[in-house]
């Protein structure tokens, strides 16, 4: 039983040591992961910024030159138109201007509507890109679908002014061409010298170029990240395959928009003109466009179809939570070789650490061993005697248990140590502890209190039952001594006090009354005959002989 207990002490304590190093090694874990994963993630937000940047600079050098475009055209334009009368062409003008528009549309490969019409509204010049991919005019009575807008009412075209539709698709009689192609209407008023105006200029910029390319880097896998572009309803004008484009154009597409789709994004990116957001979906950053920031000239001014919001278009970049969930993994991978060796050594060292800790157990427990007992006898000590009869006094009190206490004093030890010395009385005494420690139960306590007293505390022990041991030690000694083995008489003298439940005595009270009694069986020995060696032959007292406490 107690090899099992020790057992199951030594492997709770091996447990809980490397239940606490691996608490250990996993705090440092999360440390180190933490660290990793926001050291990755800062190189994640700063590559996110840079390529943004990169996108939202393509993007105003596109729409830049678009206007820069326009811009030349117009001062083509008044050039020649300044001295034709009545807004008509003459062929040479004609020619003029169907070989730079030509040149124009085709370098830039942006429009895919060029238009002039006079001051009252009627057609002067158009080219517009036909199936093929190049540039036409338009014959005698021949129409082509331009990108309408109630916006671009020729009489709301004022000098020094740009005006810019919303960037949407062709529609053809309120239905979108097939293929859809976004585009962003451009205009400009023709003036004369005078400042009167002679005409307007229109371009349907394409923007599926710009679209397109969105998002499109060599060196970085399409899967790693998600470019969005949203205008300033919400409504998404690229997206890479996860929400319609357009959807504003498209019959009951009213309501698929970030600010009912994905309104945590919606409000954040209304708030500010940049941000980085984490969220479930991955991590978002995006950045506002504002049109009239990307005029090439700073005396232009810049008009916008609808409410001054139009200005403004918002470019997101999204790295996906796939994406962070796979750095994650990766770290956790780059980690596992020092989390298996390290839980290994941690393994190894608990073993170490436990076996150490039950060698200073054992010699703790050593040392309270010697402190407590006789060096010589293996008993007790006086000093914890004392402490271990106060316990049982009171614990009997509280039980209504018997307790007996047995004061022990050796016969002439003074008288054997003065004739043979002190190495024979210290046999001497030695051979009767031995022998009254085999009478004595595992629960019963031996103390030596000094020199050649003893005392026995007996739990639950009646003064009946230690009568009974006493005699049985008796009948040892008189045995011993009919041998004639020893040069002297062995003998010791017992006073036997049981202490009752009831009564209210100290520990001093019992000592003295137990000496009492023992000095009372001195001055009386007990004899022992026939009758005395039949009967503790015949009885043994229960748990007699077995090892008793130390």
């Amino acid at each position: 039983m107690k090899q099992r207990t020790r057992i199951f002490s030594k492997t709770a304590l091996f447990l809980m040591i490397l239940l606490i190093l691996t608490t250990l090694h996993g705090v440092v874990l999360v440390y180190l992961y933490s660290s990793r994963y926001n050291e990755y993630l800062l190189l994640i937000r700063q590559s996110q910024e840079n390529m943004i940047e990169f996108e939202q600079t393509r993007i105003r050098a596109e729409l830049r030159d678009t206007l820069q475009d326009i811009l030349l055209l117009t001062g083509i334009v008044e050039e020649s138109l300044g001295n034709e009368p009545g807004g008509t062409l003459s062929p040479s003008v004609r020619t003029l201007l169907d070989g730079t528009f030509s040149l124009l549309a085709e370098l830039s490969d942006r429009y895919v509507n060029i238009e002039l019409v006079s001051a009252d509204g009627e057609d002067i010049y158009r080219l517009v890109r036909d199936g093929d991919g190049g540039f036409r005019q338009l014959s005698d009575g021949e129409t082509v679908p331009m990108a309408s807008n109630p916006f671009f009412e020729k009489k709301r075209l004022v000098p020094d002014i740009l005006y810019l539709s919303r960037l949407e698709l062709i529609e053809v009689e309120g239905a979108v061409r097939k293929p859809p192609v976004p585009v962003l209407r451009i205009a400009d008023a023709v003036k004369a010298s005078d400042g009167s105006v002679l005409g307007y200029l229109y371009m349907d910029y394409d923007a599926t170029r710009m679209l397109q390319n969105l998002g499109k880097y060599e060196i970085l896998p399409e899967e790693s990240f998600q470019t969005y572009l949203i205008n300033h309803e919400g409504y998404f004008l690229r997206s890479p395959g996860n929400y319609p484009v357009f959807s504003f154009q498209y019959p009951g597409g009213e309501e698929e928009n970030l600010s009912n789709l994905l309104p945590d994004i919606w409000m954040e990116i209304q708030s500010s003109e940049r941000g980085t957001m984490d969220l479930p979906g991955g991590l978002f950053i995006y950045r506002r466009l504002a049109v009239h920031d990307m005029l090439p000239r700073k005396d232009q001014a810049i008009v916008t179809a609808g409410t001054p919001g139009n200005r403004y278009y918002y470019l997101i970049y999204q790295t996906p939570s796939a994406v962070l969930d796979f750095l994650s993994s990766n770290i956790i991978r780059s980690l596992l070789p020092s989390l298996i060796s390290v839980q290994l050594i941690i393994i190894l060292l608990s073993v170490l650490i436990a076996q150490w800790i039950n060698r200073l157990q054992r010699y703790q427990q050593k040392l309270l061993h010697f402190s407590s007992m006789d060096e010589m006898t293996g008993c007790m000590n006086r000093r914890t005697g004392r402490k271990i009869l106060e316990n049982y006094l009171s614990m009997s009190r509280r039980r209504g248990d018997s307790l007996t206490v047995v004061y022990l004093d050796l016969n002439r030890l003074k008288t054997v140590n003065d004739q043979l010395g002190h190495r024979e009385g210290d046999h001497y005494i030695l051979t009767m502890v031995d022998l009254i420690k085999e009478q004595l139960r595992s629960t019963d306590f031996f103390i030596r209190m000094g020199g050649d007293e003893f005392l026995l505390i007996l739990p639950d022990c009646s003064a009946e039952e230690a009568f009974r041991i006493r005699k049985r030690v008796l009948v040892k000694e008189y045995k011993l001594n009919q041998a004639d083995i020893y040069p002297y008489t062995l003998g010791m003298s017992w006073g036997i006090l049981e202490v009752l439940p009831e009564r209210n005595v100290t520990v001093a009270q019992i000592l003295a009354e137990a000496d009492e009694k023992m000095y009372a069986e001195k001055n009386n020995y007990p004899l022992v005959d026939e009758k005395m060696i039949k009967e503790v032959e015949g009885y043994s007292l229960p748990g007699a002989g077995e090892r008793h406490q130390p």
